[in-house]
């Protein structure tokens, strides 16, 4: 497992014995991808970036027609920079403004991984992070983009730190995970859909232009979508076939889309859902964004889904948990549905502890005036004439009972 930088060619290789990941760096200012698939011992460009002077481009240097942010493969972009492409980040300024001016501004290479404090992530365990900073120098904003491998998992982790160094609070109204551009749109798009108790549906269609989007506003990432996507080849199936899959490890709003521009390229976005999102960022404060996961496989869907499931239990799941069967449980929700006090609760724990039950789990029905599906749920309250010592109360004559 290794990433190097060439400054020679200017170039980032994240490489291990399954997949490489490489991007360039473009006039000393843009992030551009080039790279993602099966290991390469070295990389010489052969797949040349596709500089064309094509009518009605954008170009941010007039004296190179065929220089356009709208058709560079970037590794992260935003409205306003003249690439119309769907965005992974978004900044509003005290003025209203929403046009930024970031640029590479260097990098470094770190062992491990960094922390997300505050929210869900892979362990640090056989990993080796890339954090590339980008800066918007007018206004003193910087973004780190980090890559994290893992040693022997053909898996790339990502996320961004947004920081504001000014003076003045800004304000982020898009704060994606990951973004990646891929030169062909010749993919399936793969989602899993449902409803309650109907959960994780395999669609699969043909993408298509223009955009095929996925999200949840609900409060939850909820299961009408999950927060997953993958780009199959078209004849990709359980056990054959490349498959690329991304993963959100959030249980928030999100979305996760797909865009398929005018000549044929596609992007793949994923983040916590804009449309309900705006964060107040002071001077001096950061924003972290959660974890996304990049998946490749060679071997279909099965292959995806090995990984995935290797990754999370060994870097997910808490260590104590990894290799321990889990604890026989009684769930209050059956026995008792609303109606139910302390005194009954007991009953029914010293019973299952004779029956060589391990875990109680008190559900639904503890809110103060949640006695029935109508009323009071999430108000957080403890309905003391069901628990008069409360949750703690409760908990601690369970754990006396061993």
């Amino acid at each position: 497992m290794q990433i190097t930088f060439d400054a020679d060619q200017q170039l980032f290789h994240l490489k291990n014995d399954q997949i490489s990941y490489i991007m360039g760096i473009e006039k000393e200012k843009y992030l551009v991808h080039r790279y993602f698939g099966p290991a390469l011992s070295s990389y010489h460009q052969v797949n040349a970036l596709q500089l064309i002077d094509r009518g009605f481009n954008t170009n941010p240097d007039c004296s190179d027609r065929s220089f356009s942010l709208n058709t560079l493969p970037l590794e992260t972009s935003t409205q306003g920079s003249l690439d119309y492409r769907i965005p992974n980040y978004q900044f509003r300024n005290k003025q209203g403004y929403r046009v930024t001016a970031f640029e590479y501004a260097g990098y470094q290479i770190l062992p491990g991984k960094p922390k997300l404090t505050g929210l869900p992530s892979l362990s640090s365990e056989n990993t080796q992070t890339l954090e590339i900073t980008l800066e918007d120098r007018p206004q003193n904003l910087r973004m780190h983009l980090r890559y994290t491998l893992f040693e022997k998992l053909p898996v790339i982790s990502r996320n961004v730190v947004y920081e504001n160094l000014g003076t003045d609070a800004v304000y982020l109204e898009h704060a994606g995970s990951m973004m990646v551009d891929f030169p062909s749109a010749n993919y399936d798009l793969l989602t899993l859909n449902g409803a309650h108790t109907n959960e994780a549906n395999l669609s699969r269609q043909a993408l298509h232009s223009g955009i095929q989007r996925i999200d949840s506003n609900r409060g939850t990432s909820s299961p009408q979508h999950l927060p997953f996507i993958a780009l199959a080849d078209k004849q990709a199936n359980e056990d054959q076939g490349t498959v690329i899959g991304a993963q959100l490890i959030y249980s928030g709003n999100f979305v996760a889309q797909v865009e398929v521009e005018q000549y044929g390229s596609s992007r793949l976005q994923m983040g916590i859902n804009p449309d309900t999102f705006e964060w107040k960022l002071a001077p001096n404060e950061s924003f972290v964004t959660p974890e996304a996961v990049l998946n490749y496989s060679t071997t279909g869907l099965n292959g995806l889904s090995q990984t995935f499931h290797t990754l999370y239990q060994k870097h997910l799941v808490p260590t104590y948990w990894q290799n321990r069967p889990r604890p026989i449980l009684l769930n209050t929700w059956e026995g008792n549905y609303f109606s139910f006090h302390e005194d009954e609760l007991l009953s029914q724990a010293k019973e299952a502890k004779n029956l060589g039950i391990e875990l109680f789990v008190l559900d639904d029905g503890w809110f103060a005036g949640r006695n029935d599906d109508t009323q009071a749920l999430g108000d957080w309250q403890v309905n003391q004439e069901k628990l008069p010592e409360g949750i703690n109360g409760l908990a601690e004559k369970i754990h006396n009972m061993g």
